[in-house]
């Protein structure tokens, strides 16, 4: 009796065992690695995404940054706040910037359009902030620079700056930097931006 029931129950737990094996691999080796892939397939498509603004937002900022009235603003040291204000208006709604930030050579913010940043306050004293963090690296590369999102002191909400150096013609001042006949410091003025 005990081996006609052996004999009946083992075709029984063989195929429950293969049937929940194959059930496995169908998952494991089928579903998982499709929802892998779509999954993928979105990651890569919104990081696509958030290069394509962030260029299109340096873009922007670089436009900007080369503003006649803004050059010549800094250089003068002569801040017009109401030309500036209405020239930075009108590009911060068209370009999509929250706040724009003039920051001359030794760092001091000359115009800014936030509130909780001043004209006056000196942005390499804050170096555990994002946007002192982003000057230095732009007035020390006389590049472009994108600072970590993160939350930032001075403003007091997470932030992501675009600091846009210029130092008038910034080919010609990486050359005499690289010929060391240029400090890095005294020659450049930076613009960040808060989209």
């Amino acid at each position: 009796m005990l081996k006609k029931i052996v004999s009946y129950t083992t075709p029984l737990f063989f195929i429950i065992t293969c049937g929940t094996f194959g059930l496995y691999n169908y998952l494991y080796y089928s579903t998982i690695p499709t929802y892998q892939k779509k999954l993928m397939i979105m990651v890569h498509d919104r990081a696509d995404e958030i290069n394509t603004y962030l260029n299109n937002q340096e873009k922007n900022a670089v436009q900007l940054s080369q503003e006649t009235t803004m050059i010549d603003a800094l250089k003068n040291k002569k801040i017009d706040e109401k030309i500036i204000t209405t020239l930075l208006t009108a590009h911060k709604e068209i370009m999509g910037f929250k706040n724009i930030f003039l920051i001359d050579q030794q760092g001091t913010t000359v115009f800014s359009t936030a509130d909780k940043i001043k004209s006056g306050t000196n942005v390499t004293q804050h170096t555990t902030s994002s946007l002192g963090k982003s000057y230095e690296r732009a007035a020390m590369t006389l590049t472009n620079d994108f600072s970590n999102f993160n939350y930032n002191e001075l403003l007091q909400e997470p932030a992501l700056f675009i600091t846009i150096c210029n130092s008038g013609k910034c080919a010609r001042a990486r050359r005499l930097w690289n010929n060391n006949r240029l400090s890095r410091s005294k020659n450049c003025w930076c613009m960040a931006i808060y989209p």
